[in-house]
Protein backbone atom coordinates (compact mmCIF):
# COMPACT_ATOMS: atom_id res chain seq x y z
CA UNK A 1 0.00 0.00 0.00
CA UNK A 2 2.73 2.66 0.74
CA UNK A 3 4.37 2.11 -2.56
CA UNK A 4 1.22 2.67 -4.38
CA UNK A 5 0.69 5.94 -2.47
CA UNK A 6 4.14 7.08 -2.91
CA UNK A 7 4.10 5.98 -7.10
CA UNK A 8 0.52 7.33 -7.13
CA UNK A 9 1.33 10.44 -6.01
CA UNK A 10 4.70 11.20 -7.50
CA UNK A 11 2.46 10.71 -11.09
CA UNK A 12 -0.05 13.08 -10.00
CA UNK A 13 2.63 15.40 -9.48
CA UNK A 14 3.71 14.79 -12.84
CA UNK A 15 0.14 14.89 -13.84
CA UNK A 16 -0.08 18.62 -12.44
CA UNK A 17 2.85 19.98 -13.69
CA UNK A 18 1.56 18.67 -17.21
CA UNK A 19 -2.00 20.14 -16.78
CA UNK A 20 0.05 23.58 -16.22
CA UNK A 21 1.83 23.62 -18.85
CA UNK A 22 -1.21 22.82 -21.36
CA UNK A 23 -3.51 25.21 -19.39
CA UNK A 24 -1.31 27.50 -18.17
CA UNK A 25 -1.58 30.06 -20.89
CA UNK A 26 -5.41 29.78 -21.32
CA UNK A 27 -6.30 29.82 -17.56
CA UNK A 28 -4.13 32.48 -15.26
CA UNK A 29 -5.08 31.04 -11.90
CA UNK A 30 -3.66 27.33 -13.46
CA UNK A 31 -0.23 28.74 -13.54
CA UNK A 32 -0.31 29.96 -10.37
CA UNK A 33 -1.10 27.06 -8.79
CA UNK A 34 1.45 24.72 -6.53
CA UNK A 35 1.14 21.73 -7.31
CA UNK A 36 3.19 20.09 -4.07
CA UNK A 37 0.61 22.09 -1.94
CA UNK A 38 -2.29 20.65 -4.18
CA UNK A 39 -0.97 17.36 -3.50
CA UNK A 40 0.06 17.30 0.04
CA UNK A 41 -3.22 18.64 1.37
CA UNK A 42 -5.12 16.47 -1.00
CA UNK A 43 -3.43 13.41 0.75
CA UNK A 44 -3.74 14.96 4.07
CA UNK A 45 -7.64 14.75 3.34
CA UNK A 46 -7.21 11.46 2.08
CA UNK A 47 -5.46 9.78 4.90
CA UNK A 48 -7.89 11.60 7.26
CA UNK A 49 -11.02 9.70 5.32
CA UNK A 50 -9.56 6.82 4.91
CA UNK A 51 -7.61 6.35 8.25
CA UNK A 52 -4.87 5.03 6.28
CA UNK A 53 -2.77 4.19 9.21
CA UNK A 54 -5.35 1.16 10.59
CA UNK A 55 -6.78 0.37 7.29
CA UNK A 56 -3.91 0.01 4.84
CA UNK A 57 -1.24 -0.22 7.19
CA UNK A 58 0.44 3.07 5.93
CA UNK A 59 2.82 4.67 8.84
CA UNK A 60 1.87 8.54 9.25
CA UNK A 61 3.41 10.71 11.17
CA UNK A 62 1.34 10.77 14.06
CA UNK A 63 1.47 14.01 16.35
CA UNK A 64 3.45 16.96 16.64
CA UNK A 65 4.54 18.67 19.27
CA UNK A 66 3.70 22.28 19.50
CA UNK A 67 5.76 25.22 20.28
CA UNK A 68 10.05 25.54 20.35
CA UNK A 69 12.26 23.19 21.51
CA UNK A 70 14.29 24.79 24.12
CA UNK A 71 18.00 25.63 22.98
CA UNK A 72 20.35 23.50 23.54
CA UNK A 73 23.77 22.60 21.50
CA UNK A 74 23.96 19.70 19.97
CA UNK A 75 26.30 17.11 21.23
CA UNK A 76 29.41 16.91 18.88
CA UNK A 77 31.13 13.30 19.99
CA UNK A 78 33.76 11.53 17.91
CA UNK A 79 30.95 9.12 16.54
CA UNK A 80 28.61 12.38 15.14
CA UNK A 81 31.58 14.33 13.48
CA UNK A 82 32.74 10.76 11.29
CA UNK A 83 29.38 10.19 10.50
CA UNK A 84 28.58 13.94 9.24
CA UNK A 85 32.32 14.67 7.70
CA UNK A 86 31.99 12.99 4.72
CA UNK A 87 28.51 14.25 3.47
CA UNK A 88 29.58 17.88 5.20
CA UNK A 89 32.80 17.27 2.65
CA UNK A 90 30.64 16.50 -0.55
CA UNK A 91 28.20 19.77 0.54
CA UNK A 92 31.55 21.93 0.73
CA UNK A 93 33.51 20.35 -2.77
CA UNK A 94 29.98 20.77 -4.44
CA UNK A 95 29.24 24.31 -3.60
CA UNK A 96 32.87 25.30 -4.49
CA UNK A 97 32.57 23.47 -7.56
CA UNK A 98 29.33 24.87 -8.46
CA UNK A 99 30.25 28.35 -7.73
CA UNK A 100 33.23 28.50 -10.20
Amino acid sequence: PTTILSVSTILLLFALKALKSVYGGKYSWVACLPEVLVVVILCTALSLIFDFATTYGIRCVGSLTYGFQPFQFPSLDSTVVNHLAPSALSVVVLGFVQSQ
